[in-house]
């Protein structure tokens, strides 16, 4: 599959691949998000870009764990750009050194001409709804939302030329799982259409990489909680 084509090493924070798991702690959100930082500054070694900033499209970087991305890259030197429709996220949550543009990542022009403006070398996606008891009420909301337009950002991305990927994809993707604890190989099998419209991303990302040489990581990590250890956000 994509993951093991990316030649993963264990990062710090016991972030490992396509699947992270992290405790309730202050540094949790933190941790984790540095580490996928880190995976960023990976890529510019393995492409030789070492010393020169990557330029990076966060969507949904004004939500919760999205924000603290940005402040990860920002504090990394990378040249960070939010897509983010405002929905659920705040405009103050999003780091000064960033540039913010409202809009949605259903639009593949919007999302191209970003990519063509600046640059952009990859995508980290956060975007998306994330309730799972609203997911059960409003199933088709939800496969617009996280399953539609995530396969319009990929289609853009791949039409513009980025070749490395970021998701933010969910441990509800396992369901109910037999045994503990869930190990990256077992099986998905989600219970909900929120799991559901994540994996079905996932399963997009795994083809797009085949067909299109797309590089992808898939996040499937459980609750993520802490805040930013210097208060800036959040």
């Amino acid at each position: 599959s994509g993951y093991q084509d990316l030649q993963r090493e264990r990062m710090p924070c016991g972030w490992d691949g396509a699947f992270s798991e992290f405790f309730t702690d202050k540094s949790g959100v933190s941790c984790l998000l540095t580490s996928a930082a880190e995976f960023c500054l990976k890529l510019q070694v393995e492409t030789e870009d070492i010393g020169f900033a990557m330029a990076i499209l966060v969507t949904g970087g004004a939500g919760y764990i999205g924000s603290h991305m940005v402040l990860a890259l920002t504090d990394a030197g990378e040249q960070t750009v939010v897509l983010d429709n405002l929905t659920t996220g705040f405009a103050w949550a999003v780091s000064p050194k960033a540039t913010l543009v409202k809009g949605d990542i259903g639009d593949e022009e919007l999302v191209m001409s970003l990519v063509k403006s600046h640059g952009i070398d990859a995508i980290v996606h956060f975007a998306g709804s994330i309730v799972v008891p609203d997911s059960v009420s409003d199933p088709l909301g939800y496969y617009l939302n996280n399953t539609v337009k995530s396969r319009a950002l990929m289609h853009a991305a791949v039409k513009s030329g980025v070749k490395n990927f970021i998701f933010s994809s969910t441990a509800a993707v396992y369901g109910n799982p037999k045994s503990l604890p869930v190990f990256e190989t077992d099986e998905p099998a989600p219970i909900s259409p929120y799991g559901t419209s994540k994996l079905m991303t996932e399963l997009m990302l795994r083809d797009s990489h085949a067909a299109y040489g797309l590089n992808f990581v898939a996040l499937r990590y459980f609750n993520v909680a802490g805040s930013d250890p210097k208060g800036r956000c959040c």
